[in-house]
């Protein structure tokens, strides 16, 4: 097989709306709504399936110059088997999109240090453009004159089945320039991902506000995404979004040098969708300036619910369902940075967190459910709970600030429970046992179709 060489041109807060080539438009909390992409429901290859290799039938030294050619040349070659694309140490800086209409794709570096490839860019919601430009190729956002938060994406994915290793994905706009936007337009999103069956293994997600973005397709559909081994840093939300989100032995770093106060997860979990975003055997850290007790442990995102939680109520919660937004924290160790009252008003309606249960529905009939579904699990560390956070919830009384999954709870809150299903929630999940835990591979066994190279 022949290896084409593609070299860089460089040395390279948080509704029911989802992004898209529609404009992005700040939400009451600074967040942006945004509407669908392309569709990226096609059921992608389990990582358990045997790969294929596409051949580019281009010799060495072909004539592309990003990292985005590498991808679009696999898009032109067609097929669905894996394609495999390697990325040589260097920094890439560069906008990237894998379209839903891209092939498996193993986007990978050699090296094990995944800080010697890195995929950087430093676009942001509140950044001007001109009316028609696009914003990013995959969430154009042609007719709004500024980014949008999903348009500030540095790598974006539709494609199902993607997976990533070894690799830094950076949006690196300065502190100083989301100062100089005051509360609203400061999103900057380093990697968003809009499809499922996504492994990401020791990789680096870097930035601020909204650094991570795990996104479903639309309300309606249930997509997963997959982290191990892995570490990603911010200040506001810098997790977030609608996917089931499993983030799998890896290090969440809080970062104080824009804010000194901040919260990591913000799920928008929708309320029928039993999975939001887990946190299993991690590391919560934050850097040497970091004040005991600054870092929430997240909020809910009441994306496009209203302003107040009575508008939330008869918007975004169908009855007889839970909340929206969902997190777990389990079996992780909690740095002093975490605050005693960990869970924080949701983000948009500002809901204040309570684990007590409520009417899930403005009707005479609505049943009782927990106004958040926010929980931790076994977790340790000096800014893990006490004795006396930790006690059961009551009808009608905020008891908790910080409620804890009984162990058989815990035992429907796992990594494969997570995983386990997908598809359309009005329509009936899949259950396919997606088992992504055995990671991307070893990398030293992939044959690349494509091979790129930063600049000379």
């Amino acid at each position: 097989m022949r290896l084409v060489m593609v070299f860089s041109l460089a040395g390279t807060d948080c509704g029911a709306t989802h992004p898209s080539a529609i404009a992005a438009s700040p939400d009451a909390e600074g967040n942006a709504d945004s509407d669908a992409a392309a569709d990226s429901n096609a059921a992608a290859d389990s990582n358990a399936t045997a790969d294929s290799n596409a051949a580019a039938e281009v010799g060495d030294g072909g004539g592309y110059s990003t990292l985005q050619s590498a991808v679009d040349a696999a898009v032109a070659a067609g097929g669905q088997n894996r394609v495999y694309i390697r990325v040589l140490p260097g920094t890439y800086r560069e906008v990237v999109c894998v379209g839903a209409n891209a092939p498996p794709i193993t986007l990978y570096s050699t090296s094990p240090d995944a800080t010697k490839t890195v995929i950087v860019y430093d676009n942001y919601n509140g950044k001007a453009k001109a009316p028609g430009a696009a914003a990013n190729p995959c969430v154009p956002n042609a007719s709004a004159t500024t980014y949008g938060t999903a348009g500030s994406a540095t790598f974006t994915v539709l494609a199902n089945g993607f997976r990533a290793k070894n690799l830094t994905f950076s949006n690196d706009v300065t502190p100083a320039t989301l100062t100089s936007m005051a509360s609203s337009g400061t999103q900057a999103v380093a990697l968003m991902t809009q499809a499922d069956q996504v492994t990401l293994e020791n990789v680096r997600v870097s930035g601020h506000q909204d650094t991570l973005y795990a996104e479903a397709p639309n309300a309606d559909t249930v997509v997963r995404v997959y982290m191990t081994h892995s570490y990603v840093e911010g200040d506001v939300d810098f997790i977030f979004g609608g996917a089931s989100l499993v983030i799998d032995a890896s290090q969440i770093q809080f970062v104080s040098d824009r804010t000194v106060k901040g919260q990591a997860l913000a799920p928008s979990t929708d309320s029928r969708n039993a999975y939001g975003i887990l946190i299993n055997g991690g590391t919560f850290t934050a850097d040497a300036t970091t004040a005991v007790g600054a870092v929430g442990l997240g909020r809910a995102w009441d994306r496009s619910c209203g302003a107040d939680s009575s508008a939330y109520l008869s918007m975004c919660v169908a009855a007889g369902h839970y909340p929206n937004g969902m997190a777990v924290v389990r079996n992780s160790v909690l740095g002093p940075q975490v605050a005693s009252a960990p869970w924080l008003p949701a983000a948009t309606t500002k809901r204040p967190f309570c684990n007590a249960d409520w009417a899930c529905a403005p009707t005479t009939d609505a049943q009782s459910c927990p106004a958040n579904r926010l929980y931790e699990y076994e977790n340790t560390g000096p800014g893990s709970a006490g004795p006396s956070d930790t006690s059961d919830s009551s009808a009608g009384a905020c008891d908790s600030a910080r409620p804890q999954l009984t162990d058989l709870q815990s035992a429907a809150d796992t990594v494969r429970m997570f995983l386990a299903q997908a598809g359309s929630l009005s329509n009936g999940l899949v259950v396919d046992n997606w088992d992504p835990t055995s990671g991307v591979g070893d990398v030293d066994t992939f044959t690349p179709a494509y091979t790129v190279g930063p600049a000379h």
